[in-house]
């Protein structure tokens, strides 16, 4: 097993709480007809485990590149 299994789960994982926090932040603005901040703050806090997967996918992406060029050399 790679050690990088966990990432495609929570990619997964992540943009099912991001589409969930989008839904819930468009009810909330549409029951507060626009007025407060309520519904941007759940968007950004919803969108912070898609940028935790993205962060680690750009990181394994960068070892895998070193990797892949200092391998034979191993």
């Amino acid at each position: 097993m790679e050690p990088w299994w966990f990432l495609e789960p929570m990619f997964y994982t992540a943009f099912l709480i991001l589409l969930i926090g989008g839904i819930i932040s468009l009810i909330v603005d549409k029951i507060t007809d626009g007025q407060g901040f309520a519904a941007p703050i759940i968007v950004t806090i919803s969108t912070i485990p898609l940028i935790i997967t993205i962060l680690l996918a750009a990181l394994w992406l960068v070892v895998w590149i070193f990797w892949v060029v200092w391998s034979p050399f191993i």
